[in-house]
């Protein structure tokens, strides 16, 4: 059935093609050298099967009459009378009774080929209907899967963006850092360095504890005092002789401590071994 929807481009067309498989059920093959009266008896069965499927009046059974009443006017019609035995009389009377039939039931196949054909035609609409439904319902599908993928596909392509943006962040953010002074320097401690760029070369702090200061080789200022509760800030002297200038890199804000901390620890600091003597 699915096959003649393909095929046929109309539902007069589907019908016609229908009926035409009917007719081709409806032939029968006519044995002459079965006696005449069995093929009598065979035709008055067609007809009476014939008259009872009319009478149910369902579609599948309109079917079936349609068939069964064919070949019953095919056999009256067509067939007996070129039986041999058909010269008997007893025969043709016989015969001529079935054939007060026939214009009766010629017109039933007429009403039951035209209720046919509107069948067959409503079933090919109903099948286009389906076939374009379902055409349809996979199209929205596809839509559907198409748009689904863009939207992952989006998302993939917004996601390695922020990351190729973080990741330009980052690398511009080490490049700036690498130009910078170093990291252990904090805001304070450049504040102190550049207090310390208007002190003279190699001017320290000063302790009371450490008695009178001399004044710097280099300068004729006295070195800075403290007091016992000022911090200290330990720094690291590097290449200071080769550049005076030079100011000192400040280590980590847990390397502080106050003067007297500071004095504590080195009087903790055991005496330093003698070194030997060369002979």
């Amino acid at each position: 059935m699915s096959t003649a929807v393909v095929r046929c481009t109309t539902a007069d067309e589907y019908a016609t093609r229908w009926i035409e498989k009917l007719n081709q059920k409806a032939e029968v093959q006519f044995d002459h050298t079965k006696p005449l009266d069995k093929w009598l008896k065979s035709a008055n069965m067609l007809y009476n099967q014939a008259s009872v499927q009319l009478q149910e009046g369902t579609e599948e059974t309109m079917k079936s009459y349609y068939v069964l009443m064919l070949r019953y006017v095919d056999l009256i019609c067509n067939e007996i009378p070129q039986h041999p035995g058909y010269s008997n009389t007893v025969m043709r009377a016989e015969h001529k009774k079935m054939l007060g039939t026939v214009k009766a039931a010629l017109g039933e196949l007429e009403t039951a080929k035209a209720k046919l054909k509107k069948h067959y035609e409503a079933e090919f609409n109903a099948k286009i209907k389906e076939i374009t439904t379902l055409t349809e319902t996979r199209k929205r599908e596809r839509a559907a899967q198409d748009a689904k993928a863009e939207r992952e596909d989006a998302a993939i392509r917004n996601r390695l963006a922020l990351d190729m943006e973080r990741q330009a962040e980052m690398e511009a953010r080490a490049a700036a850092l690498s130009n910078r002074q170093p990291a252990n320097v904090g805001v304070g401690d450049q504040m102190l360095r550049d207090s310390w760029q208007s002190l003279p070369p190699h001017s320290w702090p000063h302790h009371p504890a450490q008695g009178p200061s001399s004044p710097s080789p280099s300068s004729p200022k006295a070195g800075l005092s403290v007091s016992s509760d000022d911090d200290l800030m330990i720094g690291v002297p590097v290449g200071m002789d080769s550049d005076p200038t030079h100011i000192p890199v400040l280590l980590p804000r847990d390397n502080r401590m106050t003067w007297d901390t500071f004095q504590q620890l080195e009087r903790r600091q055991p005496n330093p071994a003698p070194r030997p003597v060369a002979p």
